[in-house]
């Protein structure tokens, strides 16, 4: 279960931990109903959060979900989207959802104050970057990242957590301003992630601090917890200093032995090769989860998988899965575990080790893709493995075909397209057993919703 738990202190900021576990018997899921988990935005015409380039967001869009499932109540499960995303960057505001009987049917929680569309500071005009999580004790966490406008003039980190009944007012952890030449986020030119700790529930948090000081951009940093409450943070090292290479562009993962007081320099994985996600029919870019990775860890015996979307020297990116027996010192891999054929894009990955071992994968690609259809067909699928990823079941459909051409167009600037963009990570978590929670987003005629499937193991 990769059940974001932050162990005996949660940990916040740029990172979230998540716990995963593991080992069953093989035979294919039963996929559960498509649930429509969001409905209609009620940001709609808030005044907040226009720019000289784009006075309107996409209404009624709900992108990058998560979801979170309670260790002590795996009927309470909790997912998170942006809402109404920004063309250049961010969303009106962030949305919550949560259901009490195991993901057959989701209530919209009341909204946060993280922007001025959702009765927060009037500085914070957009947010973006949800996360939510469980930890073992079952407190629950929802995280946030306030910004003024896509400039990131001002950007911060905020978290809630839930009081039994309703999300308490935000915390701000850390706020920073662009003008400075960095930031506390991706945007940085100096990214460095940063941690927080809380030991009473997110009653108070400490003040954060680098996990490392260098000079680097680290990217998708992600924290899972091993077995023996070793933490593991996984990351895109995209450069050192100023300089881009092959021996500085890499997939990483540091390690902690004292609850993120001290980090180990990151391991390097394997070099980053990410090529453009593209539409085949017109080469359309696609912004999506490409080389931003996601983890998961074996409670029984402490191996860890990473998964992102490379290119390994071609111009066609696939999920690829690297693994490590020894707690990340030394890796095997990547290899692609997509399927498909040879042409055939894969991204959008999650993965998981479920509390009876089952490593279980999630992806989108593009090989039911019509060339000069005007479509841009894309699907849903799920792999899993009982012998840790030594060997697959057969490939399940989970969801489509959708059409990613109706989603929302993320743009540099206007007329300058980045991708067409539904997030930048999708939701995968254990409910219990070998039992998983799919979270993701699919396109509409006017924007995107988001939906849960439930997918059972005999």
């Amino acid at each position: 279960m990769r059940r974001t738990a932050l162990a005996t202190s949660a940990l916040v900021g740029l990172v979230v931990a998540v716990i995963a576990a593991g080992t069953a018997a093989g035979s294919p899921y039963s996929l559960g109903p498509d649930i429509k988990v969001s409905g209609p935005s009620t940001l709609n015409g808030c005044p907040f959060g226009g720019s000289p380039d784009f006075a309107a967001a996409y209404n009624n869009t709900e992108v990058e979900p998560q979801v979170a499932v309670n260790p002590l109540n795996p009927a309470e499960i909790t997912g998170v989207s942006q809402q109404d995303r920004w063309p250049d960057g961010g969303a009106r505001g962030l949305t919550s959802w949560m259901s009490s009987n195991g993901a057959t049917s989701w209530s919209k929680l009341a909204d946060v104050p993280w922007s001025a569309c959702q009765g927060g500071p009037e500085r914070f005009g957009r947010v973006t970057d949800p996360w939510v999580s469980y930890d073992k004790a079952g407190n629950l966490y929802f995280i946030g990242q306030p910004i003024d406008s896509a400039a990131l003039g001002i950007s911060a980190i905020s978290v809630t957590s839930w009081n039994g009944t309703s999300w308490r007012a935000p915390q701000i952890l850390i706020e920073d301003r662009g003008d400075r030449g960095i930031s506390n986020d991706k945007v940085s030119f100096r990214g460095y992630p940063m941690i927080s700790r809380t030991t009473n529930g997110g009653a108070t948090w400490s003040t954060p601090v680098p996990m490392r000081n260098s000079n680097t951009y680290f990217q998708g940093n992600q924290i899972a917890v091993g077995p023996d409450g070793t933490l593991y943070n996984v990351t895109a090292n995209l450069f050192t200093g100023a300089v881009a290479t092959a021996q500085t562009v890499y997939m990483g993962v540091m390690r902690s032995q004292d609850a993120g007081l001290h980090w180990s320099a990151p391991s390097k994985i394997a070099t980053i090769r990410t090529a453009q996600l593209f539409v085949p029919d017109d080469h359309f870019p696609i912004r999506a989860e490409d080389y931003l990775p996601d983890i998961a860890v074996d409670p029984t015996n402490g191996d860890i998988y990473v998964v992102w979307s490379d290119g390994l020297g071609t111009p066609i990116d696939k999920v690829v899965m690297a693994k490590s027996t020894d707690g990340g010192r030394h890796w095997s891999g990547p290899t692609v575990v997509a399927t498909g054929g040879p042409f055939v894009q894969s991204y959008n990955h999650s993965i998981e080790v479920t509390e009876d071992g089952t490593v279980v994968l999630t992806y989108w690609d593009d090989r039911n893709n019509v060339l000069g259809d005007s479509i841009a067909t894309t699907d849903v699928w799920l792999r899993h493995s009982h012998n840790g990823a030594s060997t697959w079941e057969p490939e399940q459909h989970l969801y489509g075909p959708f059409n990613q051409y109706t989603a929302p167009i993320s743009y540099f600037a206007p007329g300058v397209p980045r991708g067409l963009f539904l997030g930048d990570y999708m939701g995968l978590e254990t409910i219990t057993g070998d039992d998983v929670i799919n979270f993701f987003t699919s396109t509409i005629s006017d924007g995107a919703d988001v939906h849960s499937i439930r997918a059972n193991h005999p």
